[in-house]
């Protein structure tokens, strides 16, 4: 059966293969026509205006090389990236399941990230891409790949500082509930002993308080803040809090994971380009191919692992 999937691909691999090579060949010509005139031109002025020449030679340098690599490369590169998703990603769901759809250019908004809670740093720059969304299993879901940045002050310049690069899954919960409950990386406890978690009183969101629970290897991995204790016993069940940590083991990140209206919320860090294909090697090359299908099912693991398609009681 997988076998069979590859080879429906291999005619989409070769097309796409056509416009990688077109995007290298423009690749090329930026560095022949563009680059080495340039820092030739900045290499001169250099040496004729030395130091104020220095300072010209690598303005232009990186002005012209800029536009020029803006008008010659980005495009194709941009069509080739955007084409691979859509004829690949979109195949490798269709084997995945048929209930999940995939859109390259969609994702998780803004608003619904800061309302997550799961950050306390409100973004200043935001960016999402590759939505994959639909059922899977009984058990509707969203996820997408999000950079959430901060604007920071040093030195009287301005710069953005990346606190959040990775995965959020939005996916709906297979218990009903009306409070708020947020777990969190218990780095402070950690690091600090008994001093952490005094700090860890003090922290979460507004309207919440953080929670004691009597699993010492759940408590020694998160910290759990929620406005309503008993509730949040009701949701982090002793199976569901030992599925956590089994998680939290096997992907290795910190997670964050929230339980508001019903649904679970979990933001992965990824420090990779998610399901984005590497320009330098061929489109035809077959690891590429199921590496993502690797990352797809990994994502989609969560779910069975969290148990999402137990359904309880009156939750269908």
């Amino acid at each position: 059966m997988e076998n069979q999937w590859l080879e429906e691909l291999k005619p989409a691999l070769a097309s796409l293969e056509q416009d990688r090579l077109a995007f290298k060949d423009k690749q090329k010509q930026w560095l022949l026509f563009s680059m080495l005139p340039s820092l030739a031109v900045a290499a001169f002025l250099t040496i004729a205006l030395f130091p104020i020449g220095l300072f010209i030679g690598v303005v232009l340098c990186l002005i012209v090389n800029g536009v020029a690599y803006h008008w010659i490369v980005s495009d194709h590169k941009t069509k080739y990236v955007v084409s691979y998703k859509k004829k690949v990603v979109g195949k490798l769901l269709q084997h995945i399941g048929h209930d999940l759809s995939y859109d390259p250019s969609g994702g998780i908004n803004r608003q619904t990230f800061r309302g997550s809670g799961l950050f306390s740093t409100r973004p200043d720059r935001y960016h999402t891409e590759d939505l994959i969304e639909g059922k899977h299993g009984k058990t509707q879901l969203r996820f997408a790949e999000v950079v959430a940045k901060e604007r920071r002050r040093q030195n009287k310049k301005t710069k953005y500082v990346t606190f959040f690069r990775g995965l959020l899954l939005i996916a709906d919960f297979h218990k009903h509930f009306q409070s708020e409950t947020y777990v969190y990386p218990d780095t402070a406890e950690n690091l600090l002993g008994s001093f952490g978690r005094t700090l860890q009183r003090m922290g979460g969101n507004r309207g919440t308080q953080l929670l004691q629970l009597e699993d010492v290897a759940f408590e020694r991995e998160f910290a759990v803040y929620s406005t309503d204790q008993v509730e949040a016993r009701y949701i982090l069940s002793p199976s569901m809090m030992s599925r956590m940590v089994d998680m939290r083991k096997r992907l290795r990140k910190d997670l964050r994971i929230g339980f508001k209206d019903s649904c679970v919320i979990l933001a992965i860090p990824h420090s990779s380009a998610y399901l984005e294909p590497h320009t330098d090697r061929p489109a035809t090359n077959i690891q590429q191919v199921e590496a993502m299908h690797d990352d797809i099912v990994w994502f989609l693991q969560i779910v069975d692992e969290l148990n999402l398609n137990t359904r309880i009681w009156t939750k269908e």
